[in-house]
């Protein structure tokens, strides 16, 4: 129910049909989020429930105004995972960002009930990520582990498939783009910064699993303030594509183009330290599309060259 509507949502072109799918989303969400309750007192459930309940309408009110809050909102958020215990596991969940989103789905109900007509927002890209979302719902009824791919829907595909709705809905232009690109890189830059500090005095923190990690393999991983390495590789990644952005596209000159190189050369190397692959794999395609973009047919040479040396690692 939840992945179907979903689907809905990032695909039907009218306002009811999308309005219903934003229901069924919630609906879907909801049971999932029933079947996975951790045990909790009644005080801490009853706390929850108001908390659940008011939140999302101030948020939803606040985006209504200030649409920009939604991103500046997951930019804070992201780095903050807390841990909950779900039958006999505990997993690192982004429950402040999960505020964020209900905020955000509340909101866009709001606006389809307005009369906003907008669809199909993240254009060529709906189709694929529909069919994995659609794929990734239907796999449950055949998995092995109920629970855990539970566990990957209700926290991280449903979730996440909604705020990917909302941020191509946001007008990405003008100051508040800016002030978003600036909090982006004095965040990575600030993280990378304590990347290195734990890369010099071989001390990570939060996660004893990269610990133990790093006791035995020939090579120290960082994730500065982040659970995961790669999740702080990740995020250090789009930093270096935005700022390569402002670098191939032109409009700046002197020393504000220096800026730029010095962001992305101190970023790469806080990246570097994380060594997760996922993370170089995602930058490689970054720059390969960006060359795309600026240079058209003239970055073939590159993607091809690009994919011979890949298919030669490989």
């Amino acid at each position: 129910l939840g992945a179907g509507a979903l689907v809905t949502l990032l695909l039907a072109p009218g306002r009811w049909q999308r309005l219903a799918g934003l229901c069924a989303w919630g609906v879907g969400l909801g049971v999932l989020g029933v079947y996975l309750l951790p045990d909790l007192s009644m005080s801490r459930a009853v706390g929850g429930g108001v908390g659940g309940l008011v939140a999302p309408v101030v948020l939803a009110w606040a985006l209504d105004r200030w649409p920009y809050l939604l991103a500046f909102a997951t930019l804070a958020c992201i780095p903050l995972r807390i841990p909950v215990d779900i039958g006999s596991d505990t997993v690192n969940l982004l429950v402040p960002l999960y505020a964020a989103i209900a905020g955000l789905a509340l909101a866009t109900a709001w606006s389809l009930v307005k009369g906003d007509t907008r669809s199909r927002e993240l254009g060529p890209i709906a189709l694929p990520l529909a069919a994995f979302v659609a794929w990734t719902g239907l796999s449950v009824l055949w998995t092995g582990d109920v629970r855990r791919r539970a566990v990957f829907l209700a926290p991280f595909v449903l979730p996440f498939g909604l705020l990917a709705v909302g941020f191509a809905r946001l007008p990405w232009r003008g100051r508040w783009l800016t002030w978003l690109w600036g909090g982006l890189v004095a965040t990575a830059l600030l993280y990378a910064l304590v990347g290195g500090y734990q890369w010099l005095t071989r001390d990570v923190f939060w996660n004893p699993s990269v610990k133990v990690f790093n006791a035995y393999a020939p090579f120290f991983r960082v994730n500065s303030v982040f659970w995961d390495p790669s999740v702080y590789g990740r995020y250090l990644t789009v930093a270096v594509l935005a700022s390569l952005a402002g670098i191939l596209l032109g409009g700046v000159r002197g020393w504000r183009v220096a800026s730029l190189y010095a962001v992305v050369v101190a970023t790469w190397l806080g990246l570097l330290i994380s060594f997760s692959q996922s993370s170089s794999i995602a930058l490689a395609a970054g720059i390969v599309a960006a060359a795309a973009v600026v240079w058209g047919s003239r970055a073939l040479v590159a993607r091809v060259a690009l994919g011979l040396i890949t298919c030669a690692v490989l």
